[in-house]
């Protein structure tokens, strides 16, 4: 049976008797689950990287199977049962952007490789997109998502503190990522560990039964931590926009208990924090005291593409030619430029970045009315879960600015997921 609430440890108890409303029997249990049981699938390739493992694994190409496997269920799925559905306004401006790209990249410095970053990640990205916003289409699912991301999380953060504690670092003195295509140097992990996060809060707030509460808290503990000893500046950012936001949260609530823990793990921080940590930190404010350079590197660079989105800010270099145009701008150095929407700029010029900006900031706004709808018919779960996204997708737009990730999984991974709860809540009526 595919609605996880069926498991009676995982289902809060206010909802073990509730009877679904009309709109949600409207789809059974059995509607779509081949898509987004392969959309799980390739859930855990992306985030788990079997075949980093197992190199035998390889050649099976496991995400790309996972991946046609879901879009051909949901569109079988769509044909046998046609369904009237509003295209959500955050999937005309991803087709939007994607069109840019691809109309932009002939004029762009290598345009062969322009074409290959579009087909080999941009694509993807975007059609993952898609699949979340349409199948994840009950609450159920939801959760099982957010549910099968934390239990994702564990070995990720676990070896990342495993790393550190036992002094496996690579080149710069920093410990090695997780062998996994979005974690696999310590910036990347921290940030798969921050989009995380808070979906991990919203299951811990959600649940009832020890068991969840425990698994969900030790979770939400062992990601912060990894964070963390990741020496992450990006990952710092975003966890304390997390953390900020999540004791408002709390607040709101009034979970005084889980403050009170909060409130003590803050005191014992400065004990807590590894060696060298706040010197770390310090670089963000005062750009001249990174002993390694990066941080002035950065800010160069960040500059540089100021100019480079001022010579050319309506084709831009081209999507994935940032690298190439910092080279042509201040010498060879084969570094792409820290900040997401820099990037979009020197890619794909202004429209390119107004474009990201406006899909952001709607997927944001998309989350929170879903919490607002939530309240409204007293859904707690859906509720915890619009906040959860909305949490992660600000944590995401601040780090940003930290970050080379223009088109990889992470925002769009939340981005789908602030749909589909957009889509669930439009759904549920008082």
């Amino acid at each position: 049976m595919d609605d996880i609430s069926s498991i009676e440890w995982w289902r809060p108890r206010e909802f073990a008797h509730t009877v679904p409303s009309r709109s949600e029997t409207v789809a059974p249990a059995t509607h779509g689950r081949f898509a987004f049981g392969a959309l799980l699938a390739f859930t855990f390739v992306l985030f788990m990287a079997p075949q980093g493992r197992f190199p035998e694994l390889q050649p099976l190409r496991l995400a790309m199977v996972a991946g046609v496997c879901a879009i051909a269920g949901h569109l079988f799925d769509r044909l046998q049962r046609p369904v009237a559905w509003r295209t959500p306004i955050e999937f005309w401006l991803a087709g939007a952007l994607l069109a840019w790209a691809t109309i932009t990249a002939p004029f762009s410095i290598w345009p062969a490789s322009s074409f290959g970053l579009i087909q080999d990640l941009f694509v993807k990205s975007i059609l993952v997109f898609w699949l979340l916003g349409r199948v994840v289409n009950t609450v159920d699912r939801a959760m099982r998502l957010a549910w099968t991301l934390t239990l994702f999380s564990l070995p990720i953060a676990a070896s990342g503190i495993a790393n550190y504690r036992a002094g496996a670092v690579a080149e710069g003195g920093r410990i090695v990522g997780y062998d996994s295509a979005i974690a696999s140097n310590p910036n990347d992990l921290a940030l798969t560990l921050a989009i995380i996060l808070p979906l991990t809060i919203a299951v811990f707030l959600s649940s009832r039964a020890v068991l969840a509460r425990l698994v969900s808290g030790a979770a939400a503990l062992l990601n912060a931590a990894a964070i963390i000893v990741t020496f992450s500046r990006g990952g710092f950012v975003a966890l304390a926009v997390i953390g900020a936001l999540s004791v408002f949260w709390l607040v709101r609530r009034q979970a005084f208990g889980v403050l009170a823990l909060v409130g003590m793990l803050l005191i014992a921080g400065p004990v807590l924090l590894p060696s060298g940590y706040m010197a770390r930190l310090q670089t963000i404010a005062n750009v001249d005291s990174d002993t390694t350079n990066s941080a002035q590197d950065r800010m160069r660079d960040m500059r540089t593409a100021v100019q480079l989105i001022t010579e050319r800010p309506l084709l831009g270099a081209g999507i994935g030619q940032d690298a190439l145009a910092l080279n042509e701008a201040r010498g060879v150095t084969w570094r792409q430029v820290h900040d997401v929407y820099l990037e979009y700029g020197v890619d794909l010029g202004l429209g390119g970045m107004v474009l990201f900006v406006v899909l952001l900031v709607s997927s944001v706004w998309t989350a929170r009315r879903a919490e607002r709808r939530a309240r409204a018919i007293g859904d707690s779960r859906l509720a915890a879960l619009s906040r959860g996204v909305t949490i992660a997708l600000t944590a995401f737009a601040i780090a940003a600015v930290f970050y080379p990730v223009a088109y990889h999984y992470y925002f769009y991974y939340l981005a789908g997921l602030a749909v589909a709860l957009g889509a669930i809540s439009g759904s549920r009526k008082p």
